[in-house]
């Protein structure tokens, strides 16, 4: 009797067709059921992008609310800055009112961060030379500085966060090397008002560029070893502004009121030793 092959060896394909199309559905279906799910958005860099916000935890160089630490901790602390520094002495706020020694600025109250800041002099209270900052800090030695520098320049700098913060580094890494047990802490820039006009851009335009310096300082802390204030939620409205009734008159300078108030957040959020 002969077996014709074709009555075999077609059945067999069928058979065997089928069994592939079986396998390929069941993987398909397992890898739609996959948890992992799909891989996040890469963004231009190739990286994958955030597809929600970072927590606002976890800075180890944020201070956080402690107990009022009173009048001996203000006292210890050396300002350090452009006009808004200089202003805490104008508006006598800190001890020995207006001829506290407290405050270093340049002799203009302008300070400006560029790459020649280890070279800028301010006038040093205790005796009244012109010398640099790191040269103050290394005659008198203070617990704390607080470093409060960006408003001059702010639409520039924020153009450039490697520069703005290499001239930062390079300026703290030589008071750090000139007093070593001299704690460092990074005020916050603080907002303006909505009165205003001594930029080219809107008050709320600057105030945008403000909170991108104040997140590059945070940043800048952490990565450093320093400690960092926060004053700027003292200070802002819920709109991200300085309430008018808290600047003197140009949307910039603070009030003495406005100054308390960042003293007593300053107290109470006290940087320990």
């Amino acid at each position: 009797m002969k077996i014709r092959l074709n009555h075999i060896v077609f059945p067999v394909l069928g058979i065997l067709l089928t069994a592939s199309l079986v396998l390929m559905i069941v993987l398909t279906v397992s890898v739609l059921k996959s948890p992992s799910g799909p891989e996040p958005p890469k963004d231009e860099t190739g990286t994958a992008a955030e597809t929600d916000p970072p927590s606002s935890g976890g800075h180890a160089s944020l201070l956080e609310e402690t107990p009022d630490a009173g009048q001996a901790y203000q006292d210890s602390l050396i300002f350090v800055g452009d006009s808004t520094t200089a202003h805490l002495r104008s508006r006598g706020v800190l001890s020995g009112g207006t001829e506290t020694k407290q405050v270093w600025c340049p002799a203009n109250n302008t300070l400006l961060l560029t790459s020649q800041i280890t070279s800028l002099e301010i006038v040093y209270p205790d005796t009244g030379e012109s010398m640099t900052i790191p040269a103050a800090a290394g005659l008198k030695k203070p617990a704390y500085i607080v470093f409060t520098i960006g408003i001059n320049g702010v639409t520039s700098s924020v153009k450039n966060k490697d520069d703005f913060l290499y001239n930062y580094g390079k300026l703290t890494k030589a008071v750090a090397a000139a007093s070593p047990e001299t704690a460092i802490l990074i005020q916050s820039v603080f907002p303006i008002a909505s009165n205003c006009d001594a930029f080219s851009k809107t008050p709320a335009e600057v105030n945008a560029d403000i909170r991108t310096l104040n997140a590059w300082l945070l940043e800048f802390a952490d990565e450093n070893g320093y400690r960092y204030l926060d004053t700027h939620s003292a200070l802002a409205d819920d709109g991200g502004m300085l309430p008018v009734s808290y600047q003197n008159g140009d949307g910039i300078h603070l009030t003495a009121e406005a100054y308390n108030l960042v003293l007593q957040y300053i107290r109470t959020h006290a940087c320990p030793k």
